[in-house]
């Protein structure tokens, strides 16, 4: 898991081809500004531009997927939870779905709550379970997050 400013993004070059894509398609665009729904930014990065409905704390489930990592751009202040996939107590809400990459489940607990604002980022690599758009005040977020195929 990374958490960063976008500004510093670019310290982040050479982990992973479509990292690079996705870095170098952040540093040449208004990444805070993309109107565009949904963007292919490469065979192994697609950025999803979307209006959410925020979990309300206490409904708040986790997230973890195998092969793509999630880069969570913030665009408006958002909690976040991470926790090791082997150190939740948890009760799975969707079984794996390999054509999503995803699984969901609720958990009792998390290691790390963050507070994330406008400008920073999270990155989320595979099998790291996070539950994002959490918020107990708001009604809807804006929110980009970028697929990133690793495995």
């Amino acid at each position: 898991m990374i958490y960063d400013k976008i500004s510093n993004i670019s310290k982040y070059k050479g982990l992973n081809a479509n990292l690079d894509a996705t870095i170098k398609y952040i540093e040449k665009n208004d990444i805070f500004n993309i109107t565009e729904p949904e963007v292919i930014i490469s065979s192994g990065a697609k950025l999803l531009n979307m209006e959410v409905t925020p979990y309300k704390e206490k409904d708040a489930w986790f997230e973890r997927h195998g092969i793509m990592a999630d880069l969570h751009v913030i665009l408006e202040d958002e909690k976040l939870h991470f926790e090791y996939h082997d150190d939740l107590d948890e009760k799975i809400i969707k079984e794996w779905d390999s054509k999503q990459d995803v699984e969901l489940f609720t958990a009792k607990n998390h290691r790390v709550t963050f507070n994330a604002k406008k400008g920073e980022f999270l990155l989320f690599w595979p099998g790291e379970a996070h539950a994002p758009k959490i918020s107990d005040t708001k009604s809807k977020m804006k929110k980009i997050v970028i697929k990133i195929k690793i495995n």
